[in-house]
């Protein structure tokens, strides 16, 4: 009985201390939990930098998952996916006008040169890098274009900014993707300015157009006139009596041998051509016919 009565005693303070060494084990995993334990969500990536280690992991990038650290070891997680930041910027026209844009910049890290990104600039690069090399970009083009070509948005192509831009930035371990100009505002009175401008302008090259369709549509009857005098003129030459009177011969032929009832009333003289009257609509009295029959007399 004695010694199981000293058996269950140094059992109960073994056990005693054993719950006590597990309660101090968890709460020191639990205090160290959020330094030892790194979440990677969907659509980002990771750097390791080791206190002991020689600084940040440059050949591993870590990916998707949770990953266990020391914890006097950093991980820093950046988001790979494509990011649209936007922004105002002001800027100086050629003869030094105010003018204010809005930007949009959509941009991720390059993912492979992740560790590099992180040596090099450091998780702010959105800061430290793009926008100023954007802004210094848009500025230095806003200053060749006057007010004229701004608010007509002649701008150059934002095309060309990200491509002068984004060889820059993959320098330094970026990707841009694009930069748009969502807004492009001048001051209201030179806006109205040149509104008005741009009115005036428009009305004298209407006025324009319709001077010169005054103009050809009078080229074009001069043309037309001069073309009816050239017709008739050489009408008018090749009407010899000649041919009129060959004319009137094959009329008359041609209605000897028409079935239709026809009064012809030949011409006086050599000159004369046949009048051809229709029987059938006009009544012909007798004596018409008879006075028309009669042979001309000469009264001298």
């Amino acid at each position: 009985m004695a010694k199981n009565r000293k058996f269950l005693k140094k059992f109960k303070a073994g056990y005693i201390k054993f719950l006590y060494t597990t309660l101090i084990l968890v709460l020191v995993i639990l205090f160290f939990w959020p330094l030892i334990t790194v979440n990677v969500h969907a659509g980002e990536a990771a750097v390791l930098w080791r206190r002991f280690g020689g600084g940040i992991r440059l050949n591993h990038v870590y990916g998707e998952g949770v990953h266990f650290i020391f914890p006097w070891d950093r991980m820093t997680v950046y988001n790979t996916r494509l990011q649209t930041y936007t922004y105002t910027l002001h800027a100086l026209s050629l003869h030094g006008l105010p003018v204010e844009l809005e930007v949009a910049i959509r941009y991720r890290p390059e993912r492979n040169v992740l560790p590099y990104l992180h040596k090099e600039i450091g998780p702010d690069y959105l800061h430290t890098v793009i926008i100023p090399e954007v802004s210094s970009a848009l500025r230095a083009q806003m200053g060749v274009l006057n007010e004229e070509e701004i608010y007509a948005n002649r701008l150059i192509s934002s095309n060309t900014v990200s491509d002068q831009v984004g060889w820059d930035a993959q320098k330094k371990f970026l990707h841009l993707d694009a930069i748009r100009l969502t807004r492009l505002q001048l001051p209201e009175e030179i806006s109205q300015a040149i509104r008005e401008k741009m009115i005036e302008k428009e009305k004298l090259e209407s006025y324009l157009y319709l001077i010169e369709q005054a103009q050809r549509e009078a080229e074009r009857l001069a043309i037309q006139s001069s073309a009816i005098s050239n017709y008739n003129f050489t009408v008018n030459a090749s009407l010899s009596p000649g041919i009129l009177q060959w004319k009137g011969i094959e009329a008359t032929r041609e209605l000897a041998t028409s079935q239709n009832a026809k009064m012809v009333i030949m011409g006086n003289g050599n000159q004369g051509l046949p009048v051809i009257l229709n029987a059938g609509d006009m009544p012909v009295s007798d004596d018409s016919v008879n006075r028309l029959s009669q042979p001309a007399t000469d009264e001298n």
